[in-house]
This record gives structure tokens, C-alpha cells and sequence, in this order.
């Protein structure tokens, strides 16, 4: 080996250590930056002839398990979604009331019945008949409330779908123009490491938006896919399309906005993510829970009604004839009752002796009784099964959120940086640089002892 090729292996070894140092250094200033990837340098020896040449230093490349980046997007995607409907259907339950607290709907049941019991022993006694007037207004409440309740999810569904189809289009575009900078730089050999962390934000806030997988290309550039669709990275406009919508309690999950991408309506549901979860509380959870809703809130008024006491009524003081959309929302004590509480003994019709108990007795026994298939029982179906709901929903995100924690500390033990182990290798580059040098120091003695001799 000569001395110009051991001065040449000395400096290339010196400029790849001091490139390498320089992204150690980088690597440790953003040792707490969030979605920073630990990056590394690839060094290769260069031969000649079976003669050391040296090193050849590539540039900064990330230090990334794709496959798992992948499988941790996706369970974030995931959990976001569960979160989404967890939270929706607690804000249910907890405006179904506490079992037992008497402010349930068995609950106010229960005490409407208790009223009317206590009426049955003095039915001329107006302090309990106004009781009863009193109990049947929580009562219509009650049911008010929670189909308010139900209502208003829906709303902030459908609000919130909107919003976030504006931030899932952000993230595409932002994709597609990180992605046309990648390839730009792949093509000059340049180190794309920045811009693919960058890339890779958008990426996350797409996949929790979506639902949706981005694969990388050998250029640089990107595939994104939600379902079977294939996502415009490079759109003018959108390319995701939600209008806003004010909707009412009757509105059908037919005449909803409809999600469309690039102008053609999505069908089925290869969207999830949070934009997923919400249509799916939008078009379905929400409106089967305001047509249960509605059923029982149809079947008191009717149930009462049907034995002479139209305590309970729409808006235009009547009991409509077939289950009406909203009607949960819309049920009231009857106000013809309110202003004249002797109606609880008589009915509409006149009024007869102090004593009689016949319309009472055919309430307490026909409507408020415990059979099966009575307004009591229902109403505590609808309960529990709120209830249920909203158990099985925060049971979900419980358990995909102990699989995303795992997957994040698995990604993160392989893509972040450990003080130590960039110190340790700070340590080995610098011995290194040191040895380097005294290659090229002892080098360039000998060079000039021989150009000493030669003179």
C-alpha cells in the first residue's frame, strides 16, 4: 500500500467519522421530539485491485421497522375509532340516569306509579292528584332528556365528521407534497430522513382520521389505501366531500350527507378511523337507540290513552296514531290534565263519586303493572341496554389500547434514540477520528522524511 492511498483511507475514514458524529449530534438534540426516527449512516469499504481505497459514506437514513410502524398506525387508527363510540355512548348512559337513584326511566316510572297508588286510597284528594301530575311532567321529561341526549350525539357526529374529513384532506395533501420533495431528493442522493418524519405525521393524522395505510415507493413516493380505495395524494380539490347538515330527530340515516371521495359517493364502510366511527354512530348506533327511544314513548302515551287517560301527548295535545321519529322528544304531560288534575279520577268524562277508583284501578293494573312487555319493563331494557352499550364500548378501548401501547413501545425501543447508546457510539467515533488522524499524522512524517532523503 502506498503512502498517497494510506493519506486517501485515513481522510475518507475521517469524513465519514465527522459525518456520522454529525448525525449522532443530531440525533441526541432530538432525543425528545415526537415522531422523531433515530437515524444511522451506512459506511462501505472501497477496494481497488484487492487495495484499500477507503470508505464510502451514504447519506442519513432512518432506522425504522416499517412492518411495525404500519401495525402501530393501525392500531392507533383504532383506538381512536373506540374512543369515538365509547365516548358517545357514555354520554348515552349517563343521561339514561343511575339505576336507582329514582331518576332513571324506572325510576320516575316507579314513582308515577307510586303517585297513582297513593291517589287510588283518596282519588278526590287533590294534593295527590297534583302528584301525579308532578310525576307524569318527570316523567315526559325524563324521556325529553334522554332523547335530547341522543339527538344531540348524533349532531356531534355528524359535526364532527365534517371537521375531521377537512384535517383527513390536509394530511393527503401534505402527503402528496412531502412525497414530491422525497422523490426529488432520492433522485440527487440526498437524505430524505426529515422529510419522511415529516411525512410520516401526516401519515398518522391520515391513518386516525381514516383508517387508512400508506406504502412507500422505491422513489419515495407514496401509496395510500383505505378498504379499496385508493386515496388522491395530488388532489386540486378535497378530495374527501362531507357537507354540514343541521339534523333533526326524524332525519333517516337515508337522508344524511353522504361521504364522497373525489365526487363519488363511498359505499359501505372502507373509511375508519374517527371519521369511520362517527358515520357509524351517525347512520346506525344513534338512530336504532332514538327508535327505541321513540317506541316507548309512543307506547306510554298510547297505553294510557287506551284506558281513557290521555296523560300523555305531542305537541298538539294528541296521541299520534302510529310511532313517529322524534316523538321521545316531543311527549308531554298532557296540559288538558295539568290544568285539571280531577281528570286522573274521571277521565274526560264527568266526574263521578269521591270514591271511585275504576279508571285508577285500570292504570295501576294495565299500564303500570310489572308483566312482561309492560312500560316498566321496557323501560329498564332501554336502560340496561344503554348500559351494555356503553360497557362493551369502553371494554373495546380498553383492550385496543393495551395492544397500542405495546406496539408503541416496541416502535419506539426500535425508532427512538437512547442517550446511552448515541453516547457510546460518540465515544467509539471519536477513538476513531483520533486514530484516523494519527494515520494521517504519522503519514504525512514519513512523506516528508522522504522528501528530505531525495533532496
Amino acid at each position: 500500500m502506498t503512502l498517497s492511498s494510506v493519506l486517501n483511507s485515513a481522510s475518507s475514514g475521517l469524513d465519514s467519522i465527522s459525518q456520522r458524529i454529525a448525525t449522532v449530534s443530531q440525533n441526541v438534540a432530538n432525543a425528545g421530539t415526537a415522531g422523531y426516527v433515530r437515524e444511522t449512516v451506512r459506511v462501505d469499504s472501497v477496494t481497488a485491485a484487492g487495495q484499500g481505497m477507503g470508505v464510502r459514506t451514504g447519506v442519513a437514513a432512518r432506522s425504522l421497522d416499517e412492518r411495525l410502524q404500519a401495525d402501530t398506525l393501525a392500531a392507533s387508527a383504532t383506538v381512536v375509532g373506540q374512543q369515538t363510540r365509547s365516548d358517545a355512548l357514555a354520554s348515552i348512559d349517563a343521561a339514561s340516569g343511575v339505576p336507582g337513584s329514582g331518576f332513571d326511566l324506572p325510576g320516575l316510572l316507579g314513582s308515577l306509579r307510586d303517585g297513582f297508588t297513593r291517589l287510588q286510597a283518596d282519588p278526590a284528594n287533590a294534593a295527590q292528584q297534583r302528584a301525579v301530575v308532578n310525576g307524569a311532567d318527570a316523567l315526559a321529561r325524563g324521556v325529553n332528556a334522554l332523547g335530547q341526549a341522543v339527538a344531540g350525539a348524533r349532531q356531534s357526529a355528524q359535526d364532527a365528521a365534517v371537521a375531521d374529513v377537512g384535517t383527513a384532506n390536509g394530511a393527503l395533501r401534505d402527503i402528496g407534497s412531502l412525497s414530491d420533495r422525497i422523490i426529488a431528493a432520492t433522485a440527487r442522493g440526498e437524505s430524505t430522513a426529515d422529510l419522511e418524519d415529516q411525512r410520516d405525521r401526516s401519515i398518522r393524522v391520515l391513518s386516525d382520521m381514516t383508517g387508512a395505510r400508506v406504502l412507500r415507493q422505491a422513489n419515495g413516493d407514496a401509496l395510500a389505501l383505505a378498504g379499496g380505495l385508493v386515496l388522491p395524494l395530488r388532489s386540486a380539490t378535497g378530495p374527501f366531500a362531507l357537507a354540514s347538515a343541521t339534523l333533526a330527530p326524524d332525519t333517516p340515516a337515508g337522508a344524511v350527507p353522504r361521504l364522497s371521495l373525489d365526487g363519488v359517493p363511498v359505499v359501505g364502510q372502507p373509511i375508519g378511523g374517527r371519521i369511520g366511527a362517527n358515520l357509524a354512530l351517525r347512520d346506525g348506533t344513534l338512530p336504532d337507540l332514538q327508535a327505541g327511544l321513540d317506541q316507548f314513548a309512543q307506547s306510554l302515551a298510547a297505553r294510557f290513552d287506551l284506558q281513557g287517560l290521555t296523560l300523555f301527548t305531542g305537541p298538539g295535545g294528541t296521541v299520534p296514531a302510529l310511532l313517529t321519529a322524534g316523538f321521545a322528544q316531543d311527549v308531554r304531560a298532557n296540559a288538558a290534565v295539568t290544568a285539571a288534575p280531577a281528570m286522573l279520577r274521571d277521565g274526560a268524562g264527568p266526574i263521578g263519586a269521591a270514591g271511585a277508583t275504576t279508571l285508577i284501578d285500570r292504570v295501576l293494573d294495565r299500564v303500570l303493572g310489572s308483566a312482561p312487555g309492560s312500560l316498566v319493563v321496557t323501560a329498564s331494557a332501554l336502560v340496561s341496554q344503554n348500559a351494555v352499550l356503553a360497557a362493551d364500548a369502553a371494554g373495546q378501548l380498553a383492550t385496543g389500547q393495551a395492544v397500542q401501547s405495546s406496539l408503541d413501545k416496541k416502535l419506539a425501543a426500535g425508532t427512538g434514540v437512547s442517550l446511552d447508546t448515541e453516547t457510546a457510539d460518540l465515544v467509539r467515533l471519536q477513538n476513531a477520528y483520533s486514530a484516523n488522524a494519527k494515520v494521517i499524522t504519522a503519514a504525512q512524517a514519513m512523506w516528508t522524511q522522504l522528501l528530505d532523503s531525495v533532496r
